[in-house]
């Protein structure tokens, strides 16, 4: 199974951070792969990508300390289609895909991480690739519908994303994307 580089904070939390916990999160750099970082996640983990020291704070978190990009994480908010109803039609399915915190019965949030074969190590490769990544996601009538709950900072490297609790959906697929593959399919078009 294919292990990966990813910033994991060193608490767990039973809801999503409010804005002061957010400002205190302490991050670790770890090396996972899709299973263990999915339990992190269902642990309550928040988790981003990773950056020039191994261990830092949320206010290091920026452009400037980015090192590298080994996931894409797709986030839904106020979604008209549920998780289970994406994952169901989804032509590309994530590494891992989770029910937030927030998630509810009549409020669709939920987040879809896409591993990648090799790490993104520059900002606007990583903002084309998620736009990629998201085109090929969906089909044309879902990728409509879904556009509008789609969080705009998802195509930022500094994005965070907090774990979720046993009682949301989790699920994990063997999906790893190939950043080369894709590039050829485009240049070929």
């Amino acid at each position: 199974m294919k292990q990966f580089q990813v910033s994991v904070s060193y608490d767990a939390y039973q809801t999503k951070p409010n804005n002061n916990e957010i400002k205190e999160i302490f991050f670790i750099k770890r090396t996972v792969n899709v299973n263990e970082l999915s339990q992190l996640i269902s642990n309550g983990h928040s988790s981003c990508h990773v950056y020039t020291r191994d261990k830092f704070m949320t206010t290091n978190k920026n452009n400037k300390n980015f090192s590298e990009a080994n996931f894409i994480v797709l986030d839904f908010d106020n979604s008209l289609l549920n998780l289970n109803y994406v994952l169901d039609n989804v032509i590309v399915q994530p590494s891992i895909a989770f029910e937030t915190f927030s998630n509810t019965s009549n409020d669709f949030r939920f987040k879809l991480i896409y591993i990648l074969d090799n790490p993104i190590k520059d900002i606007q490769e990583y903002k084309r690739m998620t736009e990629v990544v998201f085109n090929i996601a969906f089909n044309e009538s879902d990728r409509i519908i879904i556009k509008e709950a789609l969080d705009p900072t998802c195509y930022r490297v500094s994005q965070m994303f907090h774990g979720t609790d046993s009682t949301k959906k989790i699920q994990t697929t063997d999906t790893i994307i190939s950043i080369d593959l894709i590039n050829q399919t485009i240049q070929e078009q």
